[in-house]
């Protein structure tokens, strides 16, 4: 019974490390200043802004991308096995129009949109989707009605839980946004 009882300890064991999370690409624009010589490696970005203060970026702070025109686009490296994205968001005075696409390529030519965000939170948020594992490339795109949105710490993992296919709009405990609450939409 012994020997059993061990086996099955092992057994979970081992299945808790195989659903271990793995960082695929990370960015928290923390060395980004707004400009082209200081876009992080690999990334693309169509106009440059950023926020430098803590209260306009994520956990990470201080620093954040700034959307500020209309079709302003961020575009990440290209990457392989991630299975979710997260990245956090803030709208300034942004109205029930404005919005942010995020799309996804498993080609780098053709875009799938993952989601259209509108209206933007006017909290500190982080959205976390669970994507296909063959996709190289996600790219963000901002429609500006009014206002701005700071954007931040993008996370691309590997491991997450398969099973789990919907949004899950998470509020963290961050200076800007200390309620903490869990949901799936």
């Amino acid at each position: 019974m012994k020997k059993i009882l061990k086996a099955f300890a092992l057994l979970i064991a081992f299945a808790g490390i195989s659903n271990a999370q793995t960082t695929v690409l990370y960015e928290d624009f923390n060395a980004y200043a707004g400009t082209a010589g200081t876009t992080p490696s690999g990334w693309t970005i169509s106009n440059h802004a950023a926020y430098t203060t803590a209260a306009s970026s994520g956990t990470s702070g201080p620093n954040s991308y700034k959307f500020n025109i209309t079709n302003a686009v961020v575009t990440s490296p290209v990457f392989s096995g991630a299975d979710s994205l997260t990245f956090w968001i803030k709208g300034f005075s942004t109205d029930a129009i404005s919005s942010l696409k995020i799309e996804l390529t498993n080609d780098g030519i053709n875009w799938t949109t993952l989601q259209t965000i509108v209206p933007l939170p006017l909290t500190g948020t982080v959205y976390r989707y669970f994507i296909n594992n063959s996709t190289i490339k996600a790219r963000f795109t901002y429609t500006k009605s009014a206002g701005n949105l700071a954007f931040d710490d993008v996370n691309l993992t590997a491991g997450t839980n398969a099973q789990l296919n919907n949004k899950i709009k998470t509020y963290f405990n961050h200076p800007v946004n200390n309620s903490v609450s869990y949901g799936v939409n």
